[in-house]
């Protein structure tokens, strides 16, 4: 299934803004593989990373900081935002919902590239076996 974020566009104060209505395939953190989404840890970034949050309405990323998205975190070179941003009903400008759709599908494109290669190294593990002790 492709990821998607619905939107609305509205106006604030002149302002263009996009309010997240929803969020839709887009894997929980617990779903995703642990090479895309390893525990979290500052100084071993693997590359771009977003996940849904477990109960559902807001979005968790770690992005490089020239990403341009409001933060809830920075450190080094990177940051990290979620639900103070990223939550359905919260309203983005239009250039900050822009450059999330921008990093959300190099996200994706990464997860795509560890889900092939996953899939052919474990082809043909299933089933049950016996062993005798």
């Amino acid at each position: 299934m492709q990821a998607k974020i619905k939107s609305e566009k509205v106006l604030i104060r002149g302002q263009k803004f996009r309010k997240l209505v929803a969020f839709e395939g887009i894997a929980k953190r617990s779903e995703l593989p642990v090479e895309y989404l390893p525990d979290f840890n500052w100084s071993d970034y693997p590359g771009p990373e977003f996940a849904l949050s477990d109960d559902g309405l807001s979005l968790r990323a770690m992005l490089p900081r020239e990403c341009g998205l409001p933060a809830q975190d920075v450190r080094d070179n990177l940051i990290y935002t979620g639900a103070e941003f990223l939550s359905i009903g919260k309203s983005l400008p239009e250039q900050d919902f822009q450059a999330l759709l921008k990093w959300l599908r190099i996200c994706g494109a990464r997860l795509a590239k560890i889900n092939k290669r996953l899939a052919a190294e474990n082809a043909g593990w299933a089933g049950e076996e016996e062993h005798a002790i």
